[in-house]
């Protein structure tokens, strides 16, 4: 699904990553480890086009993502694949009432209000928010600002999630809900890539890991986070 060959990425004169190398395959769950300032929160904006690489090429589904983004008609199909959460969701909140930030993309697509009632109301059911249907969304907690985002998302039914630390600012059974909603997510063959610092927090068997560090990433699948020893000893002290 992405294909990221020989990317570098600076800020000014800082460089974040250099000559990183990394394949996303359809329905892959991976997680991005590594302390604050390696470059999780730049690979993401790199994927969704909200950066460009110093150097090297990122691909999706085959096609460079600069051509797909120059072009209004392949943009908007992009875009209509991902369902982003960005670590600040206050940037991505803005209309009047929970009700109207969920809605406001079925309402983009043109569908009848009944419809989009249904869906809207599944999905703050799903996320146990129905309660904040008619809420202005800047006045929510940090918490509940992450379900609005997610059910945002949720009820556009994407294909790809990306998420930037989504699991802040969540209470215990919060974290819970999220977790068994990715797992769900996955197994109904989704692609899932979320940033995290904390991986005893957010860690699920069937996720496979890339570490930030020192410039550069490393990929570890699955089977070894779950078997390895030295590799969940490594990942422990994120």
């Amino acid at each position: 699904m992405f294909q990221i060959k020989n990317v570098t990425c600076r800020y000014e004169e800082q460089t974040v990553f250099e000559s990183v190398s990394v394949d996303i395959k359809k329905g892959q769950y991976v997680i991005l480890m590594g302390e604050n300032g390696q470059g999780k929160s730049t690979f993401i904006d790199l994927i969704t086009g909200f950066k460009k690489a110093n150097q090297g090429s990122v691909l999706f589904e085959g096609q460079s993502l600069n051509r797909l983004l120059k072009d209004n008609s392949s943009k908007h199909y992009y875009y209509a694949r991902l369902g982003i959460i960005f670590q600040d969701v206050d940037i991505q909140l803005f209309n009047q009432t929970v009700y109207d930030e969920v809605a406001f993309g079925l309402r983009q697509l043109g569908l009848d209000k009944e419809t989009i009632k249904i869906r809207v109301e599944d999905v703050l059911k799903l996320l146990k928010i129905e309660q904040l249907v008619k809420r202005v969304p800047y006045q929510l907690s940090g918490g509940e600002k992450k379900k609005v985002a997610l059910a945002s998302i949720l009820v556009m039914n994407p294909d790809v999630y990306i998420m930037d630390e989504p699991f802040n600012n969540l209470a215990r059974e919060a974290d819970h809900l999220f977790k068994e909603i990715f797992s769900q997510l996955h197994q109904a063959g989704k692609t899932i890539i979320m940033s995290s610092h904390h991986f005893k927090h957010v860690h699920d068997k069937q996720a496979d890991v890339l570490l930030f560090r020192q410039n550069g990433v490393t990929f570890f699948p699955a089977s070894e986070v779950n078997h390895n020893p030295e590799v969940r000893d490594l990942l422990s002290h994120y």
